[in-house]
């Protein structure tokens, strides 16, 4: 037998003394963690005390980990939760509070590294207050229950951070340093970002209750107008598996995973101010569509099996640019696994006609059949698997996908419920309204969550999938989030792709480098806010003498100040204009590739 794995601990309280930091476990069994604060290394062991303590304890449910900035290390905690749910017989919680916790002095620090300093901590306060962050202390959440069945018998006993997807594992890099202590292992516990509900119901006075997880990839993480498309190896961004899981009395389990993520070719659209930035594809010699779009897709084919690939992109105008670079590159690869199938979701659907995606079905529904779902017997017994899953992708795998997965989902549950024995042949699930109408919003939430990480609005088209039907309160809503997403995209999107970059261990802070906030050449002039004051004030001024209130005293002065604010107004419309991308809030630390 292998060595026992202890037990992950569920609360500490932080000490903080001149020296050092100290994690004391509420569970007395567990030791306490001690971190140097002269070079953040790890020991175990030690006992808190109130003597010479510089502030009050913390309390804290989790340690995310650590990161390195320009005065040292710095301890990041999650200080509250809230349970959501089981999955796999553990309770799941997701994180509600954050906190950053010094383990330096910025005193040795110069006045330029302060205020890097300070915009370092910014850049993470903003990523630490991303939507959906979830965490178990008992049970992998980042592994589908088919692939938790089918995996092979390990050797022994391993702590839950071994057992995890790396995929969907949050804070791997934050914990690498805890990782390195094994004595520190009751300290690692993985985070993932996605979703996680669950609604009870019955179906024919059956009780059942349906599991939806969404779970994020770490891999090209970001924001919506800073991550696009995939990169040089095959990494898409978000990317994203849902897993629906049905339990019914007397313990029988249906699982179903389909997946989604940016078009898999190199293409990017850079804000610039404008409404809807251009769509362009980015293509060398040296990097042809063909390579990520082929390591992406086989990646997909070890993990999942065959891959039906739904393009709901529009086949005319701009995003048909990306759609035929991404049409062109399957049919170059020409691998058997992959059915690439386009559906032009506007064209089709329009605004309200979602019910048009029958059309999909009829198209892709033998195969999604053939693929069909985990079953899990109320022995625990594997009775039936999925193979393959169906990848669904709009321009930001948002909107448009939402809709399609959640119709496609209704159609695999209601296979389950007959197999299962609780629905007819022809039975549907919307004859059973207390459950369609839990469903119907479970689903609904699930796609705002995946929308709010990535363009910080719930998603658009949300009220169809809540009730079925598209409302003049959804257009309103729909407005409001355009109008948001728009700010988001070119005014604060890029301080929260450097945090996450930070997190995800993309960029470290080094000393004895040029700072990354120094604006050079142009870019120094390029401040929005005072372009925009002297936008108003010109604008203000020339109207103001061209039509005075009152009638003026014949003077050359009010043409004079009226042609001077109509050409500062011009200049300044015309530098937005020029030099836009400049003027937006863009990432500092890491490209876009």
């Amino acid at each position: 037998m292998g060595v026992p794995v202890p037990a992950l601990c569920t609360g500490f309280r932080v000490w903080q003394y001149s020296d050092q930091l100290l994690l004391e476990p509420l569970d007395a069994s567990t030791s306490c963690l001690a971190i140097r604060r002269s070079d953040g290394s790890l020991s175990v062991g030690g006992e808190p005390s109130l003597a010479g303590t510089v502030s009050e304890p913390k309390s804290a449910c989790l340690l995310l980990g650590f990161i390195e900035l320009l005065a040292g290390t710095y301890v990041l905690l999650v200080t509250n939760r809230q349970l959501v749910g089981a999955f796999k017989g553990a309770h799941v919680f997701r994180a509600t509070a954050f906190d950053i916790v010094p383990c330096c002095s910025k005193d040795s620090l110069t006045p330029k590294q302060k205020a890097d300093e300070e915009e370092y901590l910014v850049r993470l306060r903003s990523a630490l207050s991303a939507h959906g962050l979830f965490f178990s202390y008992s049970a992998d959440i980042t592994t589908s229950l088919q692939r938790e069945a089918l995996a092979e018998a390990s050797t022994g006993p391993k702590p839950l951070w071994k057992q995890v997807d790396d995929r969907f594992f949050w804070n791997l890099h934050l914990q690498q340093r805890a990782i390195s202590c094994p004595e520190a292992a009751p300290f690692v516990v993985p985070v993932m970002q996605g979703s996680f509900a669950s609604i009870q119901s019955a179906i024919n006075k059956c009780p059942v209750e349906v599991t939806l997880i969404a779970r994020r990839s770490v891999d090209r993480i970001g924001t919506r107008m800073w991550r696009r498309g995939a990169d040089s190896k095959g990494a898409v961004a978000n990317f994203v598996e849902t897993e629906q899981v049905v339990t019914v009395d007397g313990g029988a389990v249906a699982s179903y995973v389909q997946v989604r993520g940016s078009i898999p070719v190199l293409w990017e659209q850079i804000v610039d101010l404008t409404y809807k930035p251009k769509l362009q594809t980015v293509v060398t010699a040296a990097q042809p569509f063909e390579a990520p779009l082929r390591q992406h897709l086989r990646g997909l084919n070890e993990i999942y099996g065959p891959v039906i690939a739904v393009d709901l992109v529009n086949q005319h105008g701009g995003e048909s640019r990306i759609g035929s670079a991404y049409a062109g590159a399957v049919n170059a690869i020409k691998d058997a696994d992959i059915r690439y199938v386009p559906f032009d979701f506007h064209k089709e659907c329009g605004h309200t006609n979602f019910h048009q995606l029958s059309l999909l079905d009829d198209q892709i529904g033998q195969d999604m059949e053939a693929q069909g779902f985990f079953l899990q017997g109320k022995d625990g017994s594997v009775q039936k698997q999925q193979h393959g899953t169906v990848r669904t992708n709009c321009v930001d795998c948002l909107d448009r996908t939402n809709v399609s997965q959640s119709w496609f989902a209704r159609h695999v549950l209601e296979q389950e419920l007959r197999q299962m024995g609780l629905l007819g042949k022809d039975e549907q699930v919307a004859e059973h309204s207390d459950f369609d109408a839990k469903y119907k919003i479970m689903w609904a939430d699930h796609g705002d969550d995946i929308s709010t990480q990535y363009t910080g609005t719930p998603a658009l088209k949300g009220d169809f999938v809540r009730y079925g039907k598209r409302s003049p309160e959804g257009f309103l809503q729909d407005g409001v989030s355009a109008v948001q997403r728009y700010f988001f995209n070119n005014y604060t999107d890029g301080v929260r792709q450097d945090g996450l970059d930070l997190i995800m261990g993309n960029f470290t802070v080094k000393q004895g480098v040029s700072s990354p906030f120094t604006r050079t050449g142009i870019e120094k002039y390029t401040n929005l806010r005072v372009a925009l004051v002297v936008l108003v004030a010109s604008t203000f001024l020339f109207l103001r003498n061209v039509f005075p209130s009152s009638s003026p005293t014949p003077s050359i002065l009010p043409p004079v100040i009226a042609a001077t604010s109509a050409v500062l107004a011009g200049s300044v419309l015309f530098a937005l204009k020029r030099f836009g991308r400049l003027f937006c809030d863009r990432p500092r630390f890491c490209s876009l590739r």
